[in-house]
């Protein structure tokens, strides 16, 4: 019965083979290592909420061009909807994630890197109660969420930041101005446990 059993395997396996299926077997059985990135909400209502970004892919320039493209349309939100997703941002207490749609990062003097997120929706608005500062000429009515920290220090999100694009460099950022910082305990985690197993 074993011998049997080994002798479909093989037979199998050469079937996959022989109709160029195995390479795409094998790939799908392939995990990516998200990058993942935590911060906590600060200065505003809700405080003390936790956000967590999966990263799988960060956005090549030709990506950044389509979201500046997608933040331009009459309606940025649908635009970037049609977008690839290249992460996840989630809250603590929600299990609805937030599509991120431009994701990008570079490294900053001192050392750390700037991160900046796009999402086709507004963080929180899955929410009972909508997220403010507490200054209505501060809470950008937006219908999409931008959020910008550095791994060394604090960050923002567009609900109290204007947001800049240069299309020219395909850039997508924020400019906090002289609102406090939104985002605190900024940390990137370390990879999973299995992620370091395969690496073995």
């Amino acid at each position: 019965m074993i011998r049997q059993s080994k002798q479909w395997t093989l037979i199998l396996l050469a079937a996959a083979a022989g109709f160029g299926s195995a390479p795409a077997l094998i790939e799908a059985q392939e995990r990516r290592v998200p990058d993942t990135y935590k911060a906590t909400t600060v200065n505003m209502s809700p405080a003390d909420v936790e956000l967590k970004a999966d990263v799988i892919r960060w956005s090549n320039d030709e990506e950044r061009g389509a979201a500046i493209a997608a933040l331009g349309e009459a309606d940025p939100a649908a635009a970037l909807r049609d977008l690839p997703t290249l992460g996840v941002v989630w809250r603590s207490g929600s299990a609805v994630g937030h599509s991120i749609k431009y994701a990008h990062r570079a490294p900053i003097a001192g050392g750390g890197e700037r991160i900046t997120f796009v999402t086709d929706r507004v963080i929180g608005s899955t929410s009972f109660e909508p997220w403010t500062t507490g200054d209505s000429a501060s809470d950008a009515a937006l219908s999409y969420s931008v959020i910008e920290m550095t791994t060394n220090g604090t960050g923002t999100m567009s609900l109290a930041a204007e947001v800049r694009i240069d299309a020219d460099a395909n850039m997508v950022s924020l400019d906090q101005g002289a609102h406090a910082p939104l985002l605190t305990e900024i940390r990137k985690e370390p990879p999973p446990y299995w992620a370091s197993a395969a690496g073995q």
